[in-house]
């Protein structure tokens, strides 16, 4: 998994950032290249070699009206969709017109660039019903211009600017999208002091490459810190 620089990207995530009301955002627009580096070639052998090959995925069901994530994962009943991707394509999963599972590789992609981004973590072990899956860009771009349309300062004009920055890096339209959804344990989303949060993975296949649009509002007393991911650049060897 290699980070891919870019400095659109970049600004646009600095400026989200600057312009919270009554928060601090950790807000991390950030492209990766699925091409395995070595330390990935090694982690997946041992996931290849421990897992099936079909992993199942929680249905968005599990996101309640506000947006926000609800029940644990294992409590969820999967389902069947219409649609397999935005594209119409369905290489992502099991066969066409069935979602409620993904490739073990998909998996792997995902918990990587958790890892990536978020280094304090460890979603190595995450089974795949941490995840769910969604047909409709439309649902997403609800949820993100909910949350920031009271706390991002001159939001009718950034959105344009954030959802444009992303299609021109991962082609939405050729996209299959899945979220993680919180734990209410360990994990960065459900941290002492997060208002709300999002997460969102593109992930383009035809250009084997994953966009992870992801923010925290965190209260402005939580300690909180930005951080970025430079520490992994150079382990793509």
């Amino acid at each position: 998994m290699k980070f891919i620089e870019n400095a659109d990207l970049d600004l646009v995530a600095a400026t989200i950032r600057e312009n919270a009301i009554d928060c601090k955002f950790d807000v991390r627009i950030e492209s990766y290249s699925c091409k395995m580096v070595n330390v990935d070639k090694k982690e997946w052998k041992k996931m290849k070699d421990f897992n099936k090959e079909l992993q199942p995925l929680s249905p968005p069901e599990l996101i309640s009206n506000e947006g926000r994530f609800g029940t644990s994962p294992s409590h969820g009943r999967f389902r069947h969709l219409s649609q397999s991707s935005i594209s119409g394509g369905d290489s992502d999963f099991d066969e066409p017109h069935l979602v409620n599972a993904i490739s073990r590789k998909v998996l792997f992609d995902l918990t990587t660039v958790l890892n990536h981004s978020y280094g304090d973590y460890d979603f190595s072990e995450l089974p795949s019903e941490s995840f769910t899956y969604f047909s409709d860009f439309n649902q997403v771009v609800r949820d993100v211009d909910s949350k920031f349309s009271s706390s991002l300062s001159n939001h009718v004009y950034l959105k344009d600017l954030y959802w444009s920055a992303i299609d021109n890096e991962i082609q939405i339209k050729g996209c299959s999208i899945f979220s993680l959804i919180p734990s209410y344990e360990k994990d960065p989303f459900t941290e002492s002091g997060c208002i709300w949060s999002f997460n969102y993975f593109f992930r383009n296949k035809t250009m084997k490459r994953i966009l992870f649009f992801s923010c925290r509002a965190m209260r402005g007393d939580s300690g909180f810190e930005s951080s970025s991911p430079d520490e992994f650049m150079n382990d793509q060897d």
